[in-house]
């Protein structure tokens, strides 16, 4: 009789210990079962750690832009208690979901909310397969829910794998950018595109160029090609039959110039006659550059080349329109490195000609009495001495003569 009871016991132990999950804390290998399914047993867990009266805790899973697996806290959504302010769910309920009838697809991009029954809820936490075993906790901060202001959530983050998966980034009914993380496959582009579909009609025009210039640093959304990118994906949402998408192209536009304004790497400069400065410009670009002064400097590509002194104001026009502008002054001119020289009959001289750009061409005056030999481009002039005597050489250099006193022997 004694050994029948005790064998009772066992196998009622062994029967508890077996319906309750075994907590985990690491990945679970070998998740995937038969197309892409999950394998039973896969566990995701949940500290409910700050909530009281917690009667049932729910899980809901849903595909970002698309369907939830099932209904807002149905049974399948219904969490299992481990231990106090512990609970567990099985990720192999959502390989036959009401709404998503596929599975979980790791290519797709997901997020979780748990709830209990008293109405509190966390904000949206990114998920994936690399989080079975992990456990979601609460932290102290409460953020706005993302259809009601009036409404807040609680954050909550993976214990593990908090670089890859954490609060989903969203931008609020408000207009207000919550989360700090994209979904593996996902960018500012879908949170902005997202945020459209759902609100454009909502807000005036204004306001929307207001709330995305906001969004746009925070989802790194800092390239003007992703305007384009944006539209494309709006294409593809079908958002072309309830939307203008020129109009909202622009919009885009005007936000994207709003967060990140053009700007010239300098708005004033001083170089020498001969030197150069290159200006660059920044979130924008440049149709033509423009000096208004072409005999003090040059411009081509944003580099400012010197020719004499004076003052020039350089203009970058952007494809947009707008205009910015570098005032560049000049400091010195070109001048002789020797004032006078003395030459043999039939022998030459070199003379450097400073603060001179190689493609400015030099124009010269010549003599009985001697000449330049030198081309026109010429940084270092040659002169040859042709008769006994002494003279005086002109050379004009962007509108500035020099002259070189000579003493042919």
């Amino acid at each position: 009789m004694k050994m029948i009871k005790k064998i009772k016991v066992i196998v009622l132990v062994a029967c508890i210990l077996l319906s309750v999950p075994v907590v985990s804390f690491g990945s679970v290998a070998d998740t995937s079962g038969v197309n892409g399914t999950i394998t039973e047993g896969s566990y995701i867990y949940f500290d409910s750690t700050g909530w009281d009266n917690n009667m049932h805790i729910y899980c809901h899973v849903r595909e970002i832009d698309g369907y939830s697996f099932y209904r807002w806290q149905s049974g399948n959504e219904r969490c299992d208690k481990v231990k106090e302010n512990l609970y567990s769910y099985d990720l192999s309920l959502l390989n036959n979901g009401t709404d998503i009838k596929d599975g979980f697809k790791e290519e797709k991009n997901y997020y979780v909310v748990f709830s209990n029954n008293t109405g509190s809820q966390t904000q949206a936490l990114t998920i994936g397969l690399k989080c079975i075993g992990d456990t979601a906790y609460m932290t102290s901060n409460m953020v706005e829910n993302p259809y009601s202001k009036d409404m807040s959530d609680y954050e909550c983050v993976w214990k593990t794998n908090n670089k890859s998966f954490g609060p989903h980034f969203e931008i609020t009914s408000s207009g207000s950018v919550i989360g700090q993380n994209f979904a593996p496959n996902e960018s500012g582009v879908n949170v902005i595109g997202d945020w459209i579909k759902s609100y454009y009609l909502k807000f005036d025009k204004e306001e929307i160029i207001k709330i995305l210039s906001n969004a746009m640093p925070k989802l790194s959304f800092n390239k003007f090609d992703y305007i384009s990118e944006e539209i494309d994906y709006l294409k593809e949402k079908r958002c072309f039959y309830s939307y203008d998408l020129t109009d909202i192209e622009e919009l885009l536009t005007k936000a994207f110039n709003l967060a990140y304004p053009s700007k010239i790497s300098k708005t004033t400069a001083k170089i020498k006659a001969g030197g150069a400065v290159t200006l660059k410009v920044t979130n924008g670009t440049v149709k033509n550059w423009i000096t208004s002064n072409k005999a003090v400097a040059t411009v081509s590509k944003g580099k400012v080349t010197g020719l004499k002194k004076g003052s020039t104001t350089i203009t970058a026009k952007l494809s947009t329109g707008k205009k910015l502008t570098c005032k560049v002054t000049v400091t010195t001119s070109p001048k002789l490195s020797k004032s006078s020289v003395s030459v043999k009959k039939g022998k030459t001289i070199t003379v450097k000609i400073t603060g001179k750009s190689s493609f400015v061409k030099n124009v010269y005056t010549n003599t009985k009495f001697a000449k330049i030999i030198s081309n026109t481009k010429a940084t270092s002039i040659t002169v040859k001495g042709l008769k006994k005597g002494t003279t005086t050489l002109k050379i004009k250099v962007n509108g500035v003569v020099l002259k070189l006193k000579v003493n042919v022997k």
